[in-house]
């Protein structure tokens, strides 16, 4: 099984590869075309670390997270900053009204934060969200993107030896009051190893270096989380997200990607994702 933590993979290729592209987002609500926004290795654990000292000065080592934001860059910055402050990040959807908002209330009233990571735009709808008991402490409210993205005070906060538990997925609440799925380090690593090996088996479980993982996967889902942490992470390989919302609503984004060259194809039973790369990946099928 895999020896290290995201954390310590990601302040290896920030030291081997810092000015190499590890994550691009497109964004289609700003341009109908899309803006693509990118940070490259060095960047994403600069920002990291950034987030991380914040979340370790307003709570401690296994506390809860909660990553509240849109899709996009912050997003990814704030769930690997909780784990690189060796807390235990509790990924959500922002909140969109109704079913929503009630199913983030829930869960934080469940999760008991002491911080929330969210950006300045739906910060206030974040804050209706948070209901509190007599007594209770109010979570902190960090809002991401207000933070300077290049500011180095002081060491980095590095805890690759925080809490077992890396995260906490929690279920829809459709049938049920959402309960919180326990996600260690170990788990997060060996589905890491899983991945690779079946991906990449071929050659040596390490994926080729052209290789580019194409997701329009909610960052919040398990799926989502799967792909970010095993193939992007924790494997080293640059990432281009798109928004699901606007990639299942019209064809453009998608045919543009398909027109690329492609090594493989992987889902589950509402979205997909694309490897692409060499050509002699073998292809694979989606699976459920």
């Amino acid at each position: 099984m895999l020896d290290h933590s995201i954390s310590a993979v990601l302040r290896e290729r920030a030291s081997l590869r810092p000015s190499e592209t590890a994550f691009t987002f497109i964004d289609y609500e700003r341009d109908w075309a899309g803006i693509a926004e990118t940070l490259t290795w060095s960047q994403l654990h600069r920002r990291t670390c950034n987030v991380a000292r914040e979340l370790k000065a307003c709570g401690a080592t296994g506390d809860r997270a909660v990553v509240l934001a849109p899709q996009g860059l912050d997003y990814i910055v704030e769930f690997l900053g909780a784990l690189q402050a060796g807390q235990i990040a509790v990924p959500l959807s922002a909140p969109l009204g109704g079913a929503s908002d009630e199913r983030v209330g829930s869960v934080l009233r469940d999760a008991l934060p002491s911080a929330i990571l969210t950006t300045s735009p739906i910060a206030g709808d974040v804050a209706e969200c948070i209901t509190l008991t007599p007594g209770e402490r109010a979570p902190s409210v960090i809002e991401v993107d207000l933070l300077d993205p290049d500011s180095g005070q002081g060491p980095a906060a590095e805890s690759d030896s925080g809490s077992d538990i890396a995260y906490l997925q929690y279920t829809s609440g459709s049938t049920r009051t959402p309960a919180g799925v326990v996600v260690s380090h170990r788990n997060l690593l060996a589905n890491v190893e899983q991945g690779m090996s079946a991906y990449f088996g071929d050659h040596g479980r390490a994926a080729p270096p052209d290789t580019t993982v194409v997701s329009w996967l909610p960052f919040f889902s398990r799926h989502g989380l799967d792909v970010r942490n095993h193939h992007a992470a924790a494997g080293g390989i640059p990432q281009r997200a798109h928004q699901p919302d606007i990639v299942l609503a019209a064809p453009g984004p998608v045919d543009a990607v398909a027109g690329q060259q492609l090594s493989g194809v992987f889902g589950s039973t509402e979205h997909r994702f694309r490897i692409g790369g060499t050509k002699d990946i073998r292809r694979r099928p989606g699976r459920a």
